[in-house]
């Protein structure tokens, strides 16, 4: 199974092998990708992603004169993380966005 992503825990548990890795989200939906051999290094990009988004957030944040001025920058950020996750269907974007 390459990806379980937005499904339910309780159907990827066949594809689970004891100690596998995977990161659960809202309403328990799997928010890691579970492939045999790459959850790790999954979470792991994801994480990466993530910090890469937070410093561009912090960044328009220290450089704003105004409230707006972060609203829009926030909005943009996310707007950006959103279209590569859809063009690229990437997992470790997907998750970065969800983080």
């Amino acid at each position: 199974m390459k990806s379980g992503m937005g499904m339910q825990v309780s159907a990827v548990r066949p594809y689970l092998r004891p100690g596998m890795p995977i990161a659960i989200g809202r309403a328990g939906a799997v928010i890691a990708e579970v492939a045999e051999g790459n959850a790790i290094e999954d979470k792991r990009l994801a994480a990466e992603a993530a910090a890469g988004y937070i410093d561009s957030v912090e960044r328009y944040v220290e450089g704003a004169n105004t409230l707006e001025s972060v609203v829009a920058g926030l909005e943009n950020t996310l707007l950006n993380i959103e279209q590569y996750a859809e063009d690229e269907q990437n997992g470790s974007a997907l998750q970065a966005m969800d983080a």
